[in-house]
């Protein structure tokens, strides 16, 4: 009797796509609250201007600020794992000149 095809895959592995991984699943899980929080804000402004323009002129604010937040806390998520691409885009370049035979000439 043959025994199950059993995937065995840890950290040890591949760290750099485990960390990449759980780098991407934050920022889209930031974003998704981003996306969320915003759209609350958008349609809780529209309500408040049925009251009063200005003041859902001024919730708008809000959700300017809430866009802006969600954008540098994803800079801020994303920036550990900017190495990792940086080092994969390297290899990946020397792999392909070594495959092809290309010599490159470094700029001025």
């Amino acid at each position: 009797m043959r025994e199950p095809h059993v995937c065995r895959y840890d950290q040890t592995d591949h760290p750099r796509f485990f960390a990449a991984a759980a780098i991407l699943a934050a920022a889209c899980g930031l974003a998704l609250a981003g996306v969320l929080v915003g759209d609350l804000l958008l349609q809780l402004a529209g309500k408040v201007a049925l009251a009063n323009h200005f003041a859902g002129l001024a919730m708008l604010t809000l959700v300017a600020l809430a866009q802006l937040v969600v954008t540098v806390a994803m800079f801020h998520v994303l920036r550990p794992g900017l190495p990792h691409v940086l080092a994969t885009q390297r290899s990946a370049d020397k792999a392909a000149r070594s495959a092809t035979g290309m010599v490159t000439v470094p700029s001025r």
